[in-house]
């Protein structure tokens, strides 16, 4: 293991099919050279394709680029909070799982609303998981215009209340719970998101990267429809009622956030055309270069990514040490 090494480039073989070495370098200006039989490039979603880019010595696209691939396909996964508010008369009717952490089994737990395979089958939609956050209190004596209440709510109360039948026993003041509703979503493939290579360049003289991340209409009326869906099921369910802060499928919310996973700009497939790494997460066309990490994904799911990327990399472990290579 070498500390504070940054590699500069991935330098191949005259005809591009095989590495030779990686060159390193310091930030106080110490140049190196490693050499190996095989190299595994580890670097995450964003870094990973701006080195093959980089190292474009013998392929002037950049290493595993035959098909301008690299750097494509970026997901990542859109998180928004303040989509609405799921409104309830009596909180004690939700498991405490449902709005806050508990201890399960020694850990703290807390539920996700995610919607059934068969459903986004047969609706072709992407996924999501949503999440609600701590109770409001709402309180008798609140007026309508008080910035944290307004008429809807209390409107809902109404109706909520028709439902449950509910209440606090002995405290004859409290009317009901908000609770605050927010989102991780499904990005589907795109090959028009992507991360190139800016002219600007870093302190290692490298040019930076310059990331495009586009979503699409798919992405924005899957999450609308996700919505409505969610409201629908926690009015069947007499839960209480929801209410969508953004319903119009045409615009994006004002604000979006990444959930720094990052994904997909290497995918994996078994045509070269298609895909930058073949399923051994070798790349085509090169005989001693894999790639692991979130890049390799072919598609992004709602989940954080952790778990699978742990998965993919012992996969690659135990198929370097069965070829010998590890």
């Amino acid at each position: 293991m070498l500390l504070h090494a940054n590699v500069t480039n991935i330098a191949a073989t005259a005809d591009a099919r095989a590495v030779q070495r990686l060159d390193i370098a310091t930030l106080n200006g110490l140049r190196h050279q490693v050499a190996a039989k095989v190299f595994v490039l580890a670097t995450g979603g964003l870094e990973n394709p701006r080195l093959l880019l980089l190292s474009n010595d013998e392929m002037p696209t950049g290493l595993g680029n035959r098909h301008d691939l690299v750097g494509r396909y970026f997901m990542e996964h859109p998180h928004f909070g303040g989509l609405g508010q799921v409104v309830v008369r009596d909180i004690d009717r939700l498991p405490k799982i449902f709005w806050r952490r508990v201890a399960v089994d020694g850990r703290d737990a807390k539920a996700s609303f995610i919607p059934s395979e068969a459903f986004l089958r047969r609706n072709r939609l992407l996924n999501i998981t949503f999440m609600v956050g701590n109770p409001t209190a709402y309180r008798r004596g609140a007026e309508p215009g008080d910035p944290d209440i307004g008429g809807r709510h209390l409107d809902m109360l109404a109706a909520s209340t028709q439902l449950t039948g509910g209440g606090m026993p002995g405290n004859l003041d409290w009317l009901g719970s908000g609770l605050g509703l927010g989102c991780a979503c499904e990005q589907g493939p795109n090959r028009e998101s992507r991360v190139t290579l800016a002219e600007e360049r870093d302190a290692l003289g490298l040019r930076k990267i310059r990331l495009d991340w586009r979503l699409s209409e798919t992405d924005r009326r899957s999450l609308v429809r996700h919505l409505q869906n969610l409201a629908t099921e926690i009015g069947a369910l007499g839960i209480g009622r929801m209410r969508i802060d953004h319903e119009d499928p045409d615009r994006w919310p004002d604000f979006i956030m990444g959930g720094s996973h990052h994904m997909g700009t290497t995918r994996m497939h078994d045509d070269p055309r298609r895909g930058v790494v073949d399923r051994d997460g070798r790349v085509h066309g090169i005989d001693n270069l894999y790639v692991a990490g979130g890049s390799v994904f072919p598609t992004s799911g709602a989940a954080n990514p952790t778990l699978t990327i742990v998965a993919l990399t012992l996969r690659l472990a135990e198929h370097l040490k069965a070829r010998g290579l590890a």
